[in-house]
């Protein structure tokens, strides 16, 4: 005694696909419906093999409905149940014939002829259905995760692969070749090649004879008669007849629009069957309302209800397949491709997966390729459809429709390859050189590319390469040329994503890179190897440019200062020459006209209002002069400056150094007067020591030593003055600069200004050492802000730490010790570390790594499971594997397509417009719904 569906359905599996064959039905609804009528096997009548409860002469047995005794039909077999049992349906109830998957349908039409006098009949029987369908394990699983993608869904076979309703498909007699449907499973009542008759054999000992006619409806005949012979059939019509009439234009578009309408049915699954099966239609059992039908059947029913044509013939069959396949591909890549530009539109409105990037990228990725997706899909619905006519199991035509997926979306691709390859030939032949070059200076021009601060090789490769791609007719996008430009100077390897920087391929790029890093299979290391290499390569040109021969802080600090020093020194000897030099000459005791001296200062002193700021020491000097007390001699007067000098530079006061500025000028606008022709005004005559020639009346003598001490105080003020611009310089005069924090301090620390740098440039003067040791320091800051302070075997370069550090530097400094070349280069560092490692709106990069880390694992796994087949990865896994990895790396650092203009060439993956449709026929699609053919 069974109580089980699972034991119901493993014993009378076979049964029900046999009557299921013969009645167009699916198996699972007509086991449903017996494991109703039973309990799943509990209540059989003991003895009857009855597993409809079908009443008539037999045993007697109580009704549990009704509670009457009546007599039930006894079956010697099961099997002989299984032929009167079609032969009930036949004859009684042929609205339930051909009903396919549709539970509702067959329940419903049984209920109208009354099988069965339960008021809740319907609702049970599809419950019961569904329970079957629950049971297939992975083949149900399989079946609902076809049957919810693309379920045309009126085929499947009697290894249940996808749980099976069969589009039935007439056998043959037993003298010819069996020609099985997709599965061997249920077929579409279809006129035989000749009337064929089996006996039946119920307990009762009636004789039953069962028949098909032209229109496919099995026939049933109880008694002793045997049946009338059946009409011969019709010739088999060809496709391409009566197509030149009216009536045949017309039966084409009504089949066109049948198919257009169960494809998008059929594709609308996706969403609407686990919405179906999981959410309304255990709410409408909760409520007791009958289970909704899913969307394939109800557009179906529309086109029963619409009067359209059904497919008669093999080749409209197969045909039929391919449409549905295209129609229900179009329909997804429309909705997709709205769905993406409507979650571009929102911005950011709605809180979903499509306005946050990841299914904004998901739907744009599957809307890519229209074309090749309908030529895929079109492939696979013809190769599988044709397979199955031809009689192909499950794997023969999940093969067929795999490889029809492949070849069809191969010969779109392929067609484009060569439409796109013949105008390029022909745009290179009419292209002119001269024009070529004004292409070509002016797209770098757009771009922003001074090719001279670029290495004449690069240079010269980054020509020929924009050349190439300028003679495909074909304008290119200056800011993908930009960061072309830059990778190749750095000697880096670009990529679609990094060149474009569109969110949808560096999202690709980035996943993909972290999926094969987590994968065990060393054959997928392609992108994160290049990613490693470019790091490395950013760190090598930081090496080169000077970081990898950088002196310590210190030393850096120690070369500055001896640079400066040294150069401070020879300042401080020329200034003490040349004022040796005019103390030595013999004018510096002629007189000075001490009268015109203080009338000036006093009346200079007055307009400007600065006479009470004059220090009281110079106050009493020019009293001294004006009474005649001092020897007013250029000598004095050479004293008095440098005196006043002092107090100018050691006052905060502007008054006073105001004042002591104006008397430095008037002393400047002294006349001399020669020897002995001072005044009592100039007080005590110059004292004329002997060993100086006297010349009376001769004043140039003194004019010619005010003009040494003028030219040695001269040197001296632009020695002062440079140690007063720059603060390092000040440091090291006033010895106070320590070698370890010289470069921070006066280079790159915030208080130090572009100028304070220029003046330390100057001062380090033609001293190339110490030059190349402050700016291989630079270079070295540079590279340590990058790796934070890491070694370059294991650093990760941080642009974004770089770029910061590098702009915080400047332009205006850098150019102090760097060439443009130079800094061309250093920039361009910067600038690919940011195009590697970028980000950008919409992009969906699993940062987190647990996506990544589990679809390698999950890539192990599926390798080790696979490899235990015999000759599973070596013909199955490793060439989809390779394909896969080889177009998504290859497609990666394809850079041209990302070039152009015209937009972004999306790469869409094999598996995409491909296998796609080709998997997705096994769920159902290559099965035409039921209909009559041969």
């Amino acid at each position: 005694m069974m109580a089980k569906p699972q034991q119901f359905v493993q014993q009378y599996g076979a049964l029900a696909d046999t009557v299921g064959g013969q009645l167009g039905v699916d198996p699972s609804i007509l086991l449903g419906q017996w494991g109703l009528e039973t309990g799943w096997g509990r209540s059989v009548i003991p003895g009857t093999n009855n597993l409809g409860n079908i009443k008539g002469p037999g045993v007697a047995a109580v009704d549990n409905m009704t509670g009457s005794n009546d007599e039930y039909r006894a079956y010697g077999t099961p099997e002989q149940f299984g032929e009167d049992f079609a032969g009930l349906l036949g004859r009684r109830y042929q609205g339930a014939m051909n009903a396919g998957q549709n539970a509702q349908q067959y329940a419903e039409a049984l209920k109208a002829g009354g099988y069965a006098e339960d008021p809740d009949y319907v609702r049970k029987l599809v419950a019961a259905t569904e329970t079957v369908r629950g049971l297939g394990g992975i083949g149900g699983a399989m079946d609902r995760l076809a049957g919810a993608i693309f379920p045309s869904a009126e085929a499947a076979g009697s290894d249940d692969i996808f749980g099976g309703a069969k589009t039935a498909v007439a056998r043959p007699a037993a003298a010819g070749p069996a020609v099985d449907d997709i599965f061997g499973g249920a077929r579409t009542a279809a006129p035989p090649a000749a009337p064929r008759t089996s006996p039946a054999a119920p307990a009762s000992g009636a004789r039953t004879t069962t028949s098909r006619g032209d229109d496919g409806v099995l026939r049933v005949e109880m008694g002793g008669a045997a049946p009338a012979p059946a009409p011969a059939p019709a010739a088999a019509r060809g496709f391409f007849d009566g197509l030149g009439s009216p009536s045949e234009w017309a039966r084409q578009a009504g089949l066109t629009a049948r198919y257009g309408l169960e494809g998008l049915g059929q594709a609308a699954q996706l969403v609407t069957e686990p919405l179906r099966q999981y959410v309304v239609n255990p709410a409408a059992e909760l409520v007791g309302l009958p289970p909704a039908t899913s969307s394939g059947s109800t557009m179906a029913s529309l086109a029963d209800t619409l009067g359209l044509p059904s497919p008669e013939t093999r080749q409209e069959r197969i045909v039929g397949d391919a449409a549905r396949l295209m129609a229900g591909s179009g329909g997804m890549t429309g909705l997709l491709g709205a769905a993406s530009g409507g979650a571009q539109a929102a911005g950011g409105l709605l809180p979903t997966a499509s306005t946050t990037g990841l299914g904004q990228n998901v739907a744009a990725g599957l809307a890519a390729n229209p074309g090749t997706q309908l030529g895929s899909a079109t492939g696979a619905g013809l190769l599988g459809g044709t397979a199955r006519e031809n009689g192909a199991g499950a794997l023969g035509q999940f093969g067929a429709s795999m490889a029809g997926g492949l070849l069809g979306g191969g010969a779109v691709m392929a067609g484009s390859s060569l439409a796109d390859s013949a105008r390029n030939v022909a745009s290179r032949l009419s292209t002119r050189p001269a024009d070529l070059d004004i292409r070509f200076n002016n797209l770098m021009d757009e771009a922003g590319v001074d090719l001279s601060t670029l290495p004449k090789e690069v240079a010269r490769g980054l020509r020929a390469e924009m050349e190439s791609s300028l003679r495909t007719g074909r304008e290119l996008r200056p800011d993908a040329v930009r960061r072309l430009a830059d990778f190749r100077a750095v000697g880096a390897t670009p990529t679609r994503g990094s060149i474009t920087l569109d969110p949808v391929h560096l999202t690709r790029e980035q996943n993909l890179a972290k999926i094969a890093a987590n994968s065990a299979d060393d054959q997928l290391a392609g992108l994160p190897r290049m990613q490693n290499q470019n790091n490395a390569t950013l760190i090598n040109r930081l090496n080169e440019s000077g970081a990898a021969r950088a002196p310590e802080a210190i030393e850096a600090g120690e070369a500055a200062i001896g640079a400066l020093s040294r150069n401070l020194d020879a300042q401080r000897a020329n200034v003490n020459a040349l004022y040796s030099r005019a103390r030595d000459s013999a004018g510096r005791s002629f007189p000075l006209d001490g009268a015109s001296f203080t009338n000036r200062v006093g009346k200079a002193l007055d307009d400007n209002l600065l006479g009470g700021a004059l220090p009281a020491d110079v106050r009493n000097h020019l009293n001294r002069i004006a009474q005649g007390d001092v020897p007013f001699t250029v000598d004095y007067a050479e004293q008095l400056k440098t005196a006043m000098g002092k107090l100018q530079r050691a006052t905060s006061d502007g008054q006073v150094r105001m004042a002591l500025g104006v008397v430095r000028n008037e002393l400047d606008n002294t006349p001399v007067l020669g020897l002995g022709q001072q005044t009592g005004a100039a007080g005590a005559r110059a004292v004329n020591h002997g060993n100086l020639p006297a010349a009376p009346n001769a004043p140039q003598l003194g004019e010619e030593a005010i003009a040494a001490f003028n030219q040695a105080r001269a040197a001296n003020r632009a020695m002062m003055r440079g140690v007063e611009a720059s603060p390092a310089l000040k440091a090291v005069f006033e010895g106070t600069a320590t070698p370890d924090q010289f470069v921070n301090r006066y280079i790159l620390g915030k208080n130090a200004s572009a100028a304070d740098v220029a003046a330390l440039r100057r001062g380090l003067g033609d001293n190339p050492a110490a030059v190349g040791a402050v700016r291989d320091h630079l270079v070295d800051y540079l590279k340590g802000k990058a790796l934070n302070g890491a070694a370059d075997e294991v650093g990760k370069f941080s642009s974004s730490a770089y770029n910061k550090a590098l702009d915080a530097i400047g332009g205006r400094k850098l150019a102090q010790f760097f060439s443009p070349e130079e800094i061309a280069q250093l920039r361009a560092i910067g600038r690919v570390g940011s195009y590697m490692q970028a980000q950008p709106v919409g992009a969906a990069v699993n940062n987190s790594n647990s996506g990544a880390l589990l679809a390698g694992r999950g890539y192990d796994f599926l390798k080790s499971v696979v490899g235990k087949i015999p000759l599973g990865d070596a013909a199955l896994l490793t060439p989809l594997r390779n394909i896969e990895i080889s177009l998504r790396q290859r497609g990666a650092q394809n850079v041209l397509p990302g070039l152009l203009a015209e937009g972004v060439k999306r790469q869409t993956p094999i598996s995409g417009p491909f296998l796609l449709p080709g998997a997705a026929a096994v769920g159902g699609l290559l099965a035409a719904p039921g209909v009559n053919g041969p």
